[in-house]
């Protein structure tokens, strides 16, 4: 192979991996936020509210060897997705830079705030009782 083909390959290549970096980039851009329930559920029952919204009640969540459960929450432009073991229901997207979340596992109650201009990526695990 002549030393042009072999840098036209490699430019190629390199091109490739570049635009599905920015591809990446962008999508990430387009993610308000994403909620993930991960390690440390065993069988317990989930409630779950965000801004007051209900997005899932008696969930039976089960932490998987991956230490993820099957209930992830994502907003982006098109809407607010809640994905419950595989299932993905579409809703309206919720508004403002803030969430709180009420968190209600085995009947303990638990409130948190989120500010989305300090992170946008939540996992929830059930260490230490919530």
């Amino acid at each position: 192979m002549s030393l042009k083909i072999f840098r036209a390959i490699l430019i190629f290549i390199i091109m490739i991996f570049t635009h599905q970096l920015k591809a990446q980039q962008q999508d990430a851009n387009k993610v308000d936020f994403s909620i993930a329930f991960g390690d440390f559920f065993h069988n317990d029952t989930v409630t779950f509210k965000i801004n007051n919204t209900l997005i899932v009640k008696n969930y039976l969540a089960q932490s998987n060897s991956s230490g993820l459960t099957g209930l992830y929450v994502t907003q982006d432009e098109t809407g607010l997705n809640i994905m419950v073991d595989g299932k993905v229901k579409e809703t309206n997207r919720l508004k403002g830079t803030k969430l709180i979340l009420a968190i209600e596992v085995d009947r303990k109650h638990y409130r948190l705030i989120v500010l989305l201009n300090k992170g946008k990526y939540i996992e929830i695990d059930n260490c230490c009782g919530a």
